[in-house]
């Protein structure tokens, strides 16, 4: 409470406190600001002057309004009560009494007021009433405009947030199109850069009127030890400087004959080489290398033809017969962008008594593929080896040198180039002054001596230069490819990001597909925000050993010299010189250190000394620039990639229409296995046990990033792994596969000549080891001791032991061994998916797990990847998932019954190598063993396994003199026999003694070591 005098403020004790006494008053006073004395009983009736004034003026007021109604009312009833009193009054007043009026109106009052307080607060009501109801149609006018106001509020927000859609949409495109400006400025900078890669910029030169700009270039360059001649120049002149600099002469711009222009192709006879040499030894990256070496062990011979890969040329050994050191190559219409293929064949005729007869297929030959090529250009150039043709401007003259054979077989080549409409243009004589290297071609060319010597000319064979000045080549634009750096990524973020998913949705999304899709897209947005990325080139300038440092230093110096030639500066020079002493001081160290790491590495990685040595002879892993598939040509990487998938494709066999599952139904089991479930912590311990230098599969997301946010990961992968095995279901992405052509053997440019890498992701791999290791310990039991692919504690090492041991047991016993070795067709491909899924029911696999894994065979797909190309998916109708851990489980159970059908010899696989073999002691015992083969083919036939007779063999194991040697068969086709065979990577023969293995070793060991 205040306890503060309301007159001066200040405050009161309660001693000297005095209030008003009239209602609703509050005010309160010291004595003396009051003027009242302290008197008890005047304090119960004290009122201050405001609430004097107010009674007052009620009473004034009061008086007033009897006229009124009101009054009227109240006056009637006093002057009533008036009366009533004044006769009572007349009867009971005592002597001296006198009449209180006012008593009588306060009276009167307090008796009527309550009716007319309430009449008037009824009246008051009534208008609050309206007041409300009027307030009321307000608030629902301003409630109406304010749900409008929302809508428009809620149109807006959406308005906006497509605006900010598109907004991100138009950046994504701007970044797109600066990509876009940036690798057209690239290519437009690099078309610039191949334009001037043979001009010469010479600055200083003071300009005379008289000039020869010829010879003032040649002797300058003659100053500086350099030897030009007139024919090396293609012009020369002075150009207008970009920045006017008055006073300074014009520089002079040289543009020779590019040999990297000139030298589409770089032909060679006698090229003298042999498997020892790599193609990488022998010339720059940009050449394709293609060779015709002499096979025996005779010296000399040889062709070699170095191609521009930009050419896409492609060699066509067809066109190439046994008895000729020959050599054909095409360039495609495609590539030279007009209306016919160039043909260029380089031929070597050694000077032997065969040369007639050589000359003779020669020419026979050429006929045919020209006939069989109308309208294209042939170039045909090399050793005839024809002294007796002697090349004039009038034409050839023969002349009588050597026997009669070799001047009809020059005549006869002659007349069929003239047939042929093929010209021979070279002119040039040798020491002894005869021409022996003829150029034949079906269009004008221009040959000259060369003036630019790769290597020691021969004297007999003077170097040449062929000008094909109207034939134009045009530049391919390389495609821009980026990568991810995801050892470089914002780990923390990424995981923060995980963690705060609601990863239920998982579970209410009704197909698992979208799931996964929306799983998929959370990762790949977090990827793009947190994963810094880079453009990277097509082929690496630097050395293995340099790091950034070194070529951050390798630029500087660029920028400092290119600073010191533009202007000048000492400064300039002296950074130069300073960045080229540490460039060369920690070139030096990095290379010491690698050379030393790659010593300490060879016994601990020997995969380590197999890189260095690939860099230093810089092996080419890469493919031909054009590839054949059924006799068309494939020069692009989508065009190779879709042929790559055309042919990879026919592997595969269509299921069968009806089968005769009869045979299948019979169970091995009484275990019955049914469902598979995971924990959170399980799939944590399988995320951070994988390896992390697997690269990304077809969803692009490599091991390193799943290892690195495993624990955020963890959660919804389980959701995802549990709800797959649940419905036996396994997503369609997770069954996508990208495809890698691996050479096999023979010549590169055939389709036919590649197999098939299969790169799966990693997030389906996990849920595949998952399974394995649910799996093994049930299924192995039934897989047989004798197969030892992909087996616990069994390799091609314990396949190799048993069988010698088995060999050489029988061999001390002086007991033949007759061995047959088979090779399935395409083995792991045409596995039939019908058959597989009804031998693991027969296993015990049934419910949900037995739905999983016909989800996980069946509905796959695979797309070829080449470079930077890639081919559509493809669908695989049989086999089981290559590259996947998996499928030669998978494939053991296929075969897992087979050694059912052989009953007298024993047997031993791994994977699908099999070998079936038994001890002969006579003729009998080659029944037995056909017998077996007998069955075993009929086995095959009912589980849809081909077997390729033509690569079967048979060989005997034995040190006997006497050796028994039957003919066996398989599907009535004989099999071959021979004395030795590789098996398993080991070379064996006939008498087990391992010479011809040891030799074939060594010689590889020399071939890698170059000698």
């Amino acid at each position: 409470m205040n306890n503060y005098c309301n007159t001066c403020n200040k405050h009161i004790k309660s001693a000297e406190k005095i209030k008003c006494s009239y209602s609703n008053c509050s005010k309160q006073y010291h004595y003396k600001c009051a003027g009242v004395t302290a008197d008890l009983k005047k304090h119960n009736t004290w009122k201050c002057s405001s609430c004097k004034k107010k009674l007052i003026k009620l009473k004034d007021t009061t008086e007033a309004s009897m006229s009124g109604s009101i009054g009227n009312d109240i006056s009637n009833s006093i002057t009533l009560r008036r009366h009533q009193t004044s006769g009572m009054s007349q009867l009971s007043r005592e002597p001296g009494e006198s009449f209180d009026l006012q008593t009588e109106i306060l009276e009167a009052i307090r008796n009527d007021l309550p009716g007319i307080i309430k009449s008037f607060i009824s009246c008051e009501f009534t208008n609050l009433k309206e007041s409300l109801n009027e307030i009321e149609k307000s608030i629902k006018f301003i409630s109406a405009q304010y749900d409008d106001a929302l809508k428009t509020i809620s149109s807006i927000k959406e308005e906006v947030s497509g605006i900010k859609k598109e907004n991100a949409s138009l950046r994504n495109n701007l970044k797109d199109l600066q990509g876009t400006v940036n690798s057209l400025e690239h290519d437009l900078n690099k078309h610039e850069q191949w334009a001037r890669l043979q001009n010469l910029e010479i600055l200083g030169i003071p300009e005379s009127r008289n000039e020869c700009l010829p010879e003032l270039v040649q002797e300058i360059a003659l100053k500086s030890g350099v030897n030009i001649s007139d024919g090396e120049f293609e012009f020369v002149h002075r150009v207008q400087p970009r920045k006017s600099s008055s006073g300074k002469p014009r520089p002079i711009v040289v543009r020779f004959k590019s040999r990297q222009k000139k030298d589409s192709f770089l032909s060679s006879v006698q090229s003298w080489l042999c498997d020892g040499i790599l193609d990488s030894e022998l010339c720059h990256s940009r050449y394709d290398v293609f060779r015709h070496d002499r096979g025996d062990d005779r010296r000399g011979g040889g062709i070699l033809i170095l191609c521009s890969n930009v050419l896409n040329a492609r060699h066509r050994p067809e066109w190439t017969q046994d008895d000729l050191e020959c050599l054909w190559l095409t360039i495609d219409r495609k590539t030279l962008k007009c209306m016919y293929n160039i043909h260029l064949a380089t031929i070597y005729i050694p000077p032997d008594g065969m040369l007639p007869s050589r000359i003779n297929i020669f020419t026979d030959m050429l006929k045919n593929v020209v006939f069989s090529n109308p309208g294209d250009v042939f170039i045909i150039l090399g050793d005839f080896n024809l002294p007796c043709i002697r090349w004039t401007s009038e034409g050839p003259v023969i002349l009588k040198k050597g026997t009669t054979e070799v001047q009809d077989c020059a005549v006869n080549l002659l007349n069929i180039a003239n047939f042929l409409g093929l010209k021979q243009y070279n002119s040039e004589l040798n020491s002894s002054g005869n021409t022996l290297d003829l150029i034949f071609c079906n269009f004008e060319v221009e040959v000259t001596r060369s003036l630019n010597i790769m290597v020691a000319e021969d004297e007999y064979h003077p170097t040449l230069s062929i000008d094909i000045t109207d034939i134009i080549v045009p530049l391919l634009n390389p495609k821009v490819k980026y990568k991810y750096l995801y050892n470089m990524a914002d780990y923390e973020i990424i995981r923060e990001n995980l963690r705060s998913f609601d990863w239920s949705f998982i579970l209410s999304i009704a197909s698992l597909d979208e799931a996964l899709a929306k799983f998929y897209e959370i990762l790949y947005d977090l990827i793009d925000k947190y994963v810094p990325k880079v453009v990277i080139h097509d082929k690496n300038i630097y050395p293995i050993w340099y790091n950034r440092s070194l070529i951050h230093i390798i630029n500087d110096k660029r920028k400092a010299h290119a600073d010191w030639k533009k202007y000048g500066n000492i400064i300039d020079y002296e950074i130069f010189s300073l960045l080229r002493r540490r460039f060369k001081i920690l070139e030096n160290e990095l290379f010491q250190k690698y050379i030393q790491n790659t010593e300490n590495l060879i016994k601990i990685n020997p995969k380590h000394l197999n890189n260095y040595i690939k860099d230093k002879r810089k092996i080419k892993c890469n493919y031909p620039s054009a590839l054949v598939y059924q006799n068309n040509i494939h020069c692009s990487e989508d065009d190779i990639c879709r042929a790559f998938a055309s042919y990879f494709e026919c592997m595969f066999q269509l299921p069968l229409s009806q089968y005769p599952l009869w045979s299948l139904d019979s169970s091995e089991s009484s275990e019955i296995t049914s469902s598979l479930s995971v924990d959170t912590e399980m799939v944590l311990k399988y995320l951070t046990s994988l390896d992390v230098s697997k690269g990304p599969g077809s969803d692009n997301i490599p091991a390193l990033f799943v290892v690195k946010c495993a624990d955020a990961l963890a959660e919804p992968l389980c959701l995802i792994y549990n709800r797959s095995f649940m419905q036996g279901y396994v997503p369609a992405i997770w069954k996508e596969a990208h495809i890698i052509p691996i050479h096999k053997k023979g010549l590169k440019t055939k389709i036919e000549n590649y197999r098939p890498i299969s790169i799966l992701n990693t997030f389906s791999k996990l849920q595949e080891r998952i399974v394995y290791n649910y799996m093994y310990p049930h299924i192995s039991k039934f897989i047989p001791q004798e197969q030892h692919g992909f087996m616990k504690r069994r390799s091609t090492l314990t396949n190799l032991s048993v069988f010698t041991g088995d060999i050489l047991r029988s061999m001390g016993d002086r007991i033949q061994v007759d061995v047959i070795y088979t090779d399935f067709e395409k083995a792991f491909d045409r596995v039939d998916h019908i058959i597989l899924l009804q031998k693991l029911l027969a296993l015990g696999i049934s419910g949900d797990l037995h739905r999983w894994f016909e989800s996980y065979i069946s509905n796959r797909s695979q797309a070829v990847v080449v470079g930077s190309g890639k081919s559509n998916l493809i669908r695989v109708s049989s086999g089981v998932p290559q590259g996947s851990l998996l499928g030669p489980l998978l494939y053991a159970l296929y075969i897992y019954d087979m050694g059912k059908c052989i009953k007298h010899s024993k047997f031993l696989l791994y994977a699908d190598d099999a070998k079936i073999y038994k001890t002969i002691n006579s003729p009998d015992d080659c029944i037995l063993l056909q017998n077996d083969l007998n069955r075993l083919s009929h086995y095959l036939k009912a589980n849809r396994i081909t077997v390729n007779v033509d690569k079967c063999t048979h060989i005997s194991f034995t040190r006997n003199k006497n050796v028994i040697k039957p003919t066996y068969n398989i599907s009535n086709t004989s099999i071959k026999s021979a004395t030795s065979i590789k098996d398993l990577g080991v070379t064996l023969d006939s008498k087990l003694t391992f010479s011809e293995h040891i030799d074939l070793i060594r010689d590889k060991a020399y071939q890698n070591l170059g000698t």
